[in-house]
């Protein structure tokens, strides 16, 4: 029982690191996407096509993982419950 509690514990520190990774990362993609606005260039970063259809894209991903971190938290929590 403390193994599965240790694992679970584990788990939600591994997912609340990836959403602070997720919030760093969409406030990136901001920045580098005001690059562009002003007309300034990012080594490294080719954008090609509509760069508010990429926000978009990008940010669609961001949402499409925090929801599996969700589900994923909420089934380890579920799962925790039913074990405790």
């Amino acid at each position: 029982m403390e193994r599965l509690r240790n694992r679970v514990e584990a788990a939600v520190a591994e997912i609340e690191r990836l959403r602070a990774e997720n919030v760093a990362l969409a406030a990136r993609v901001d920045k580098l996407a005001a690059h562009e606005v002003v007309g300034e260039t990012t080594p490294g970063l080719t954008v090609e096509g509509d760069p508010d259809a990429l926000r978009e894209q990008v940010e669609g991903f961001i949402e499409a993982i925090d929801q599996m971190l969700a589900v994923s938290s909420s089934d380890e929590e579920a799962s925790s419950e039913s074990t405790g």
